[in-house]
């Protein structure tokens, strides 16, 4: 299972040859490091500025104070249409900033930028498990995605901005499972919880992503005729994890918003307002892929606006 799953991704995951391995491990090298430093940069920043949050920022504390009290949150950040994102991830893991500072707003500032750095460097060092060209398409993936999103992307706590860092993480967990790695489909469940739990808007694309893992490892037990080397206890592992990670929102569900997920679920197949419709919605998106690219610093055209 695992050689066929690398055989049949070598194209992807081959390093370079002997003549270029010099050159291109420079290359390598100033892209990572390039990568990093963004995150660097942001880590001085928010070490160096205070920070009174308002708005969302505040209310993201408030909830963040209540993790370890008996009123913890089971559902995650409320929103505008009148339901609450589905998970509590997104509080879990600001909240030892917010306890170790004693409550200084700005440490959880910090704690995020902490977090953001901990999914980018974990999926460097997976990437990098991979081959050096995993990295670098890693780092550059990073790098690109930082383009169209402002500064404040990296220095503040917001949801929609945190699962940015996680969806690296994400791509790269899912591509080692197709690798032949099917114990990184724990950290897909991870990952992949922490995304949609922060922000529901992503939960189409966290599902795509595992479905394509998923169809990986089926597609190698089909044509090896046999289930993945140690399937048993990674079977068990991601269902004990995926239970725990989840276990928060379905108490809420029972126990204190009964009718979250039915608005969440009523908000995108029954709302109210108009929609622009598919083919308005592909011409949005092929404009950001038509020169100038509006992403990578080119701006929009007449004919795209």
């Amino acid at each position: 299972m695992r050689q066929a799953g690398k055989l049949r991704l070598k194209g992807l995951f081959r390093g370079s040859n002997d003549e270029t391995r010099r050159g291109f491990n420079l290359s390598a090298l100033i892209i990572v490091l390039a990568s990093l430093a963004q995150l660097i940069g942001a880590l001085v920043y928010v070490t160096s500025n205070s920070w009174n949050p308002v708005d969302d920022f505040a209310i993201i504390d408030m909830r963040i104070r209540d993790v370890w009290s008996l009123a913890t949150p089971l559902t995650g950040l409320y929103s505008r249409p009148g339901w609450n994102h589905p998970g509590p991830m997104m509080f879990w893991v600001l909240s030892p900033s917010y306890e170790l500072s004693g409550g200084a707003s700005n440490w959880v500032r910090i704690g995020g930028v902490v977090v953001a750095t901990v999914f980018i460097s974990t999926a460097l060092f997976l990437a990098a498990r991979l081959s050096r060209s995993m990295l670098v398409v890693t780092a550059l993936l990073w790098l690109l995605s930082l383009l169209a999103l402002p500064i404040d992307a990296l220095r503040a706590y917001w949801n929609p901005w945190m699962p940015l860092p996680a969806f690296i993480l994400l791509i790269v967990l899912v591509l080692r499972v197709a690798a032949g790695r099917t114990r990184d489909l724990i950290g897909v469940v991870v990952v992949g919880s922490f995304a949609v739990q922060t922000h529901v808007g992503t939960a189409l694309l966290v599902a795509v992503l595992a479905i394509f893992a998923l169809g990986f490892i089926t597609l190698d037990a089909l044509r090896s005729r046999s289930m993945p080397a140690g399937w048993r206890p990674t079977l068990l592992w991601t269902a004990g994890v995926a239970t725990l990670l989840w276990l928060a929102p379905l108490v809420g569900v029972i126990t204190r918003a009964p009718v979250n997920l039915s608005l969440v679920g009523q908000y995108f197949l029954k709302d109210s307002d108009s929609s622009i419709g598919m083919s308005s919605g592909l011409k949005i998106m092929a404009n950001e892929f038509s020169p100038p690219i509006p992403w990578m610093g080119g701006g929009y055209t007449k004919r795209s606006l």
